[in-house]
């Protein structure tokens, strides 16, 4: 429990300060649109309400970029909860449950 807060500090710094990456030039001169971040986000029971729930604060990319384990990513959906994010108790463990299937902890 004493990691949530920390968690929870470091997603919301990430969210803040991380710029998005530089869209590349083609040769052309013109410049490529942005990757959709929703694009990052498999197929599967959760996805849609994950990214309807979620991207209401933040861009869908900072949660791609996470890789936990079942408990991190309950940890974190109760800690983004807590901030006021929409949802059932049934959405929130529905998010939790796609998140650590889709972005599973690295194995060891």
């Amino acid at each position: 429990m004493r990691h949530r807060p920390l968690i929870a500090a470091a997603l919301l710094a990430a969210s803040v300060q991380a710029a998005p990456p530089a869209a590349p030039v083609p040769a052309s001169g013109t410049v490529a649109p942005l990757p959709d971040p929703a694009a990052l986000f498999p197929a599967g029971p959760g996805r849609e309400t994950t990214l309807r729930i979620c991207s209401q604060c933040h861009s869908p990319g900072v949660a791609a970029q996470q890789r936990l384990s079942p408990d991190g990513w309950k940890a974190i959906v109760e800690q983004m909860a807590g901030f006021g994010a929409p949802g059932t108790d049934a959405e929130l463990a529905e998010i939790a449950a796609y998140l650590a299937k889709s972005f599973p902890a690295p194995t060891k």
